[in-house]
């Protein structure tokens, strides 16, 4: 599927604030994105899957699903209005997270 310009730079934007935010312990394994709009807003929905591997990386990651929905993301252009952890799984010393998210153009 093809974004606009301004789409996959929000989705880029978001995949490297989520690393960011887990200090670099966390790395991006899958992303989606799909357009969304209402009357008065565009922008787009997101599904990000991010693995943590070993005790570090997954207390990290941990800490991340603790508060993300507290957190503030500056995003040039653009609004994280929601975002959450959708699914937690914790498989020996591996830990992932799906996060989605919903941004919309900053007018």
């Amino acid at each position: 599927m093809m974004h606009t310009k301004i789409r996959r730079d929000a989705a880029d934007m978001l995949s490297a604030a989520l690393v960011g935010a887990s200090a670099g312990h966390g790395r991006i394994v899958r992303r989606t994105g799909k357009a969304w709009a209402s009357a008065t807003f565009t922008g787009m929905r997101h599904t990000i899957e991010m693995d943590f591997t070993g005790p570090q990386d997954v207390a990290a990651g941990k800490a991340l699903a603790a508060w993300l929905h507290e957190r503030e993301f500056n995003l040039k252009g653009h609004i994280v209005a929601d975002i959450s952890v959708t699914q937690e799984t914790h498989v020996a010393d591996t830990l992932t997270l799906e996060i989605e998210a919903l941004t919309v153009e900053d007018v």
